[in-house]
């Protein structure tokens, strides 16, 4: 009798961790549309700010997200190039309701959207384009967005912070099967010991989140500002910088968005030109 009920309490056990570790995966595979830097007004050469070269761009990245109808699109910055343009900002806010018509819309603020991390600017920001910073959990994967600016130039207060913040969110989604971190200017480009510049994080923050990152078992982080694509790893983590849906700085003029795709075997990434993206 004993060891039936031993037989009978093993195997309720083991269907216990059969269904825990079940849960632990996404179940189904889905597609998110990451894309960065449109910032209007950036592309015209002669200095007036026209808007028409990237309204044209958009226009395909739109077109684009409707055909593919990916489960949510994520926005990584520099979303306008004045900040506190109006005109500019009016016809992102456009854009910003196509998208929402096909998709849910997370973003997070580039240095061009926030120059300053004032009252006036995040207000304005939040106001236009939403939070600078979120978290939240799709079919068991993680999905965080940062504010780099406040990691780039913020006060030891404001960073300190978002690390706590940060460090919050990872816990609470710890389980989750792939995690995922999305921000505007990248950790760094290619090598976790490259020089400060431009376009990285100065390398005690770079060290300071990336081994918070790693504890959590974070998969990848997403970034853009580049305007080109760029590569790297810190030891498991993927450092992936795409090219910009607006002005490409690669020489290339390879307008594009990057795309994500995740199955409960694993994830996927791959930047793609506006061409390449559109299905045939």
């Amino acid at each position: 009798m004993k060891r039936n009920l031993y037989l009978i309490l093993s195997l309720c056990i083991a269907s216990y961790f059969c269904q825990t570790t079940a849960k632990r995966q996404p179940d189904r595979s889905f597609c998110v549309i990451q894309f960065t830097d449109p910032q209007m007004g950036f592309m015209d050469s002669k200095g007036t700010f026209s808007l028409q070269p990237e309204k044209r761009l958009m226009d395909q990245a739109v077109n684009i997200i409707r055909q593919r109808k990916p489960d949510f699109v994520i926005g990584t910055g520099d979303f306008l190039h004045l900040a506190l343009n109006d005109s500019a900002t009016a016809l992102f806010e456009d854009y910003i309701g196509k998208i929402r018509e096909v998709s849910k819309l997370y973003m997070v603020p580039g240095n061009h959207d926030l120059p300053k991390l004032t009252p006036e600017y995040t207000n304005y920001y939040k106001q236009h384009f939403g939070e600078d910073h979120w978290a939240f959990k799709y079919k068991n994967c993680a999905f965080i967005g940062l504010n780099s600016s406040i990691l780039q130039s913020g006060t030891p207060a404001q960073e300190a912070e978002h690390y706590a913040w940060l460090e919050k969110q990872l816990t609470k989604m710890r389980k989750c099967k792939f995690k995922f971190v999305f921000m505007h200017i990248s950790f760094f480009t290619k090598d976790m010991d490259e020089k400060e510049k431009y376009f990285n994080q100065p390398k005690h923050i770079r060290q300071k989140y990336l081994k918070l990152l790693e504890q959590y078992g974070v998969d990848a982080v997403f970034s853009g500002h580049l305007h080109r694509n760029a590569y790297g790893k810190y030891h498991n983590i993927e450092i992936v910088t795409s090219n910009a849906v607006g002005r490409d700085l690669s020489g290339e003029d390879k307008h594009g968005m990057t795309l994500i795709e995740i199955s409960p075997d694993g994830y996927s990434h791959k930047y793609m030109t506006m061409d390449e993206l559109l299905k045939k």
